[in-house]
């Protein structure tokens, strides 16, 4: 990329061309406008390819960068999908545990409860035979 020095130099060096071209056509010096024209047709011709090559290259440059995000975009938005779903199976075992010591928890009190029951009807006998 050229320094801006450099493009203004450029800019004025093309002011002097155009005021020149002022010139000719005051004077209607038919010679020096058509050298003029047949100059400035090859240089906007020139000058017009690089401006495309340059917007083409712009536009690769912006669709392989556009493609970088989207691509890891999509990476993070995978990473981040796996990483719910590996939280919802930790949720759902830790659920299991928690239900499987209710499930001994409540296995737990019924024993306690048949042996409450069984010691209630023993002792109720035992009344009962006196």
């Amino acid at each position: 990329m050229k320094m801006l020095s450099e493009r203004l130099s450029e800019l004025s060096e093309r002011a002097r061309h155009t005021e020149e071209t002022i010139d000719a056509a005051l004077e209607r010096n038919r010679e020096r406008l058509q050298e003029q024209r047949t100059t400035l047709s090859a240089k906007a011709e020139a000058h017009q390819e690089r401006f495309t090559k340059k917007v083409t290259e712009q536009q690769s440059k912006l669709a392989a960068k556009w493609n970088e995000l989207r691509s890891n975009l999509e990476n993070q938005f995978a990473t981040m999908r796996a990483d719910a779903g590996q939280r919802h199976a930790d949720d759902a075992e830790a659920d299991a545990v928690i239900a499987v010591e209710f499930a001994e928890f409540a296995l737990e009190q019924a024993e306690f409860a048949i042996v409450e029951a069984t010691i209630a009807r023993v002792d109720a006998d035992l009344a009962n035979k006196k």
